[in-house]
Formats: C-alpha cells, structure tokens, sequence
C-alpha cells in the first residue's frame, strides 16, 4: 500500500479551495499554480531530465504571480 503524503494532500485542498474561491479575488482559476519540481521522490531517472529543464532546488510548490498594491505575487512552499 502507498504511504500517503500530507504535504500532497495539503496542497491538493489549497488547490481544491482555490478552484472555488478564485471569482471572490477577481482572477481566473489558472493564477494560482503548481511548480513541477519533484525532488528526492522521483522515479529514477526522473530528477536528472527535470534538473536539464531547468528545475531548481528551493522554488515553492504554488505559485501566484499577480500583483496587488504593493505585493507582486505570492509564493506557497508546501511542509
């Protein structure tokens, strides 16, 4: 049986929340995403051709690149 993620299934509500409150900001669905950036859990072989495409250690797992005010996006590292 799978192990199950807390970190996954945290991030899988935000977006979940996200899909319903986003009208409520006045942005469409699709501002709020999430960065491919898998680190020790991937397949082998998987964390060398994600490194060559430019991953990066210590980017956040969603992002939200809109600007209010004085803010210019908001980043979420998921724990």
């Amino acid at each position: 049986m799978r192990r199950r993620s807390p970190e996954h299934d945290a991030q899988v509500a935000v977006i979940q929340w996200w899909a319903y409150a986003h009208k409520g900001f006045g942005l469409p669905e699709f501002a709020l995403f999430a960065v491919p950036n898998a680190g020790a859990g991937a397949q082998r072989g998987q964390a060398g051709k994600m490194k060559a495409e430019g991953a990066r250690s210590g980017i956040p797992d969603l992002l939200l690149p809109v600007a209010r005010g004085a803010y210019r996006g908001l980043c979420i590292e998921m724990k």
